[in-house]
């Protein structure tokens, strides 16, 4: 009875060993949204920056351009998770399939959103709106006080809760097809629309009859 006890107690160990398949922080790691997206996740003890981590098959764990960070693949190739790895304070979260981000001119500031449903280093912008402002250099107090108030209206948020009311969700959207923005209308298509195709003609025609 003691042996088998040991042999239990030993495959255990062996099959313990080779199941996880990744390193990852704790910091972040708590998220609901990673087990939906069929991450595992062995214990940890307090002090523990990290833990044991099996990501489901044919994700990878790929060095980022940025200095200590590091991108979770899904089987697509599309970032799904950031992780941070300085050895102080290594942390993680999830991305979402719509992202924001704001430049800055001498003029104007643009105000972007992204469809970040491609391979690794691929997006596609599906909204810009830009905002004329007084000249930086001239008027730097005015120049930042308007792009304060403008940021503080969240208008690529605004925007994707109008057309993509559940952006906000770390799973909403992803996989369920291209973006195409209507030339007549402006409004968002996405590939399980029925006009799609029709609509994809039209910007290909239009595009050609540029050129």
């Amino acid at each position: 009875m003691e042996d088998n006890e040991i042999i239990i107690e030993d495959e255990f160990t062996c099959f313990y060993d080779n199941y996880w398949n990744c390193l990852l922080p704790v910091a972040g790691s708590d998220s609901s949204a990673f087990l939906h997206m069929g991450i595992e996740f062995g214990s940890f003890s307090d002090g523990d920056k990290f833990r044991d981590a099996k990501l489901p098959d044919e994700w990878i764990k790929e060095e980022s351009s940025a200095k200590h960070w590091f991108n979770i693949l899904d089987d697509k190739k599309r970032i799904r998770i950031k992780v941070c790895q300085l050895s102080q304070k290594p942390f993680m979260y999830p991305e979402r399939r719509f992202s924001t981000s704001k430049d800055e001119e001498k003029l104007a500031v643009i105000f972007n959103v992204w469809d970040n449903d491609y391979e690794a280093g691929q997006r596609v912008l599906i909204f810009k709106k830009r905002f004329v402002l007084p000249d930086k250099k001239r008027y730097n107090n005015a120049y930042s006080q308007k792009i304060a108030e403008y940021v503080k209206n969240c208008v690529g948020e605004k925007w994707l809760d109008e057309t993509f009311p559940k952006w906000n969700s770390y799973l909403a959207y992803w996989g369920e097809g291209e973006i195409i923005i209507d030339p007549t209308t402006l409004k968002v298509v996405m590939k399980n629309d029925k006009d799609f195709e029709k609509i994809q003609k039209l910007i290909f025609k239009a595009y050609f009859r540029d050129q």
